[in-house]
């Protein structure tokens, strides 16, 4: 989510007698106990002043949307030199306020608002030394900013709805692990486990290698329950199919049948059941308290499955295909095994992508009080 956080001085000037007041602003009375709500409204009604730069009166200021900047250059010292010409910024005047902190004490305000999109272009001279490659352009470029993340209303009486929106809309950044503003996380599809290693004595020992599982992003959302005084969410969803595949060692029992192998496996999952506790807690920094989520509490129930796995038996095409008959007469005893550490993973990699979307909000930022 794009937020900008400005902070500036307001000068209170008081003149015996009289005042004057530019004609397109409504007044705040400091003593208002919704001095806020009142700010905000008084912002909203000269939004196309804003943009305008046209206050009436014969006032003016440089227009807001769009903005332009003449010239501005960044240079470190260290192989980095960019200098940006006849830069316009388009979409500035769509922003939305989402918070206002009056300081009268030391006349300022601070401001949080939303900026649901904003083109910028203009001419670039870059000169860049990345590791041995000395990266050297010069023309035209442009910048599209969208937030990843809406926000839904704590007061709204769908909030469960709207949260299953918002999660499907960011669906791609789930899968690919981008949440944009140089935030990354594990991705979820294909989901990447490095290896697992089990070992229950002679009866099971396993061994998986290079696992990806394909099929996670296609989530279907059930149901989502908020519990805000207790602050964590409660969320039911099914995985149509996921395909899994990679490399194994196994040496199994089934009945009277010793079953062991070494090479390529995949296995097919329909209809996975996952519930999952997401709870968070506020974490203190300066004057702000951003919202951060504990480890996500996860159950899986893993409902259809069939294995394949080639060279069991040494490779014997006759065994092979009795073995397999073995393991998926009853699936579930492999799956079980395994089911512990793919939890694992899965669990510690949406705890991640959690925290990655929600990177340095408030909760009133991600949750705010519905305007009255």
């Amino acid at each position: 989510m794009k937020q900008i956080v400005i902070h500036f001085l307001v000068v209170l000037g008081f003149h015996y007698g009289k005042s004057y007041v530019a004609p397109v602003l409504s007044v705040c009375s400091r003593n208002d106990p919704n001095l806020e709500k009142c700010i905000m409204n008084a912002v909203e009604k000269i939004r196309q002043n804003v943009i305008d730069a046209n206050y009436g009166d014969g006032r003016k200021a440089p227009r807001f949307d769009p903005m332009y900047i003449d010239r501005m250059e960044i240079n470190n010292g260290a192989g980095f030199r960019l200098v940006l010409t006849n830069v316009t910024i388009k979409g500035t005047g769509g922003f939305i306020n989402k918070k206002i902190r009056p300081d009268l004490a030391g006349k300022k305000f601070d401001i949080v608002s939303v900026l649901p999109k904003m083109t910028i272009i203009g001419k670039y001279d870059l000169n860049m030394q990345i590791l041995l490659l000395n990266a050297v352009g010069k023309g035209d470029f442009r910048l599209q900013l969208t937030p990843v993340l809406e926000v839904c209303s704590r007061d709204d009486p769908n909030l469960g709805e709207c949260i299953m929106k918002v999660v499907d809309k960011i669906r791609p950044n789930i899968a690919n692990g981008d949440y944009g503003g140089g935030r990354t996380a594990p991705k979820l599809d294909p989901f990447a486990i490095d290896k697992v290693d089990i070992d229950h004595g002679p009866s099971f020992r396993a061994k998986l290698r290079n696992v990806t599982i394909d099929g996670f992003s296609k989530f279907v959302l059930k149901k989502v329950r908020s519990d805000l005084p207790n602050q964590r969410f409660l969320i039911s969803a099914t995985v149509p199919s996921c395909f899994v595949k990679g490399k194994y060692e196994l040496n199994m029992n089934i009945l009277l049948l010793k079953i062991n192998g070494k090479g390529d496996f995949n296995l097919t999952l329909d209809n996975t059941q996952v519930n999952m506790m997401i709870q968070y807690y506020l974490e203190p920094k300066g004057d702000k308290k951003f919202l951060k989520f504990r480890p996500v509490e996860l159950k899986i129930k893993f409902d259809k499955a069939r294995f394949y796995l080639k060279n069991l038996f040494g490779g014997d095409p006759a065994l092979e295909e009795i073995g397999n008959q073995a393991i998926n007469a009853n699936p579930h005893l492999l799956l079980d095994e395994v089911k512990p550490a793919i939890k694992e993973k899965l669990k510690e990699s949406l705890t991640f992508i959690s925290n990655s979307v929600v990177e340095g909000a408030e909760e009133d930022e991600l949750l705010p009080r519905k305007k009255t």
